[in-house]
């Protein structure tokens, strides 16, 4: 939990994803999907599953989106953020391919179907990927500040 811009407390889930259970051998935590939920990725069966997060550290549920990224997928495509990019309520994913640069963007809907996908129009090249690599997006107010 968050006071000002201070970490004051940390809440575990109620669920877990553990090595004893096997969870955790084939699942990895990507991220937060929305403002309710924590984004898992099976690299084994390319599975995304969402944690629905409710009241404090309860786990109401789980759902998986309708796409994915197999293993063959998850060797060339790393998640590199999720912002809502068509202002439609949907957590959207940005996608970076390691190997040729490209950035693509799957829109969700709020129940996790992908609506579409899109590749931006300029690529980080093989030149550039040797010094640069995405952290992230950041979504800035509309309008931008003054």
């Amino acid at each position: 939990m968050l006071r000002d811009t201070t970490v004051v407390d940390t809440l575990p889930l109620d669920w877990e994803c553990a090595t004893g259970t096997g969870c955790a051998q084939d699942w990895y935590a990507v991220g937060t999907f929305g403002y309710n939920g924590v984004l898992w990725h099976n690299v084994s069966t390319g599975v995304l599953g969402v944690w629905q997060t409710g009241d404090r550290n309860h786990v109401k549920g789980s759902y998986n989106l309708s796409s994915g990224c197999d293993s063959t997928c998850a060797q060339k495509w790393k998640i590199i953020g999720q912002v809502d990019f068509d202002g439609k309520a949907g957590p959207d994913l940005a996608w970076h391919n390691i190997d040729t640069g490209e950035v693509s963007i799957w829109l969700t809907d709020p129940a996790g179907t992908v609506t579409s996908t899109a590749t931006l129009d300029w690529k980080c090249d093989s030149t550039c990927t040797q010094t640069w690599k995405p952290l992230g997006f950041v979504q800035f107010p509309d309008p931008p500040p003054h």
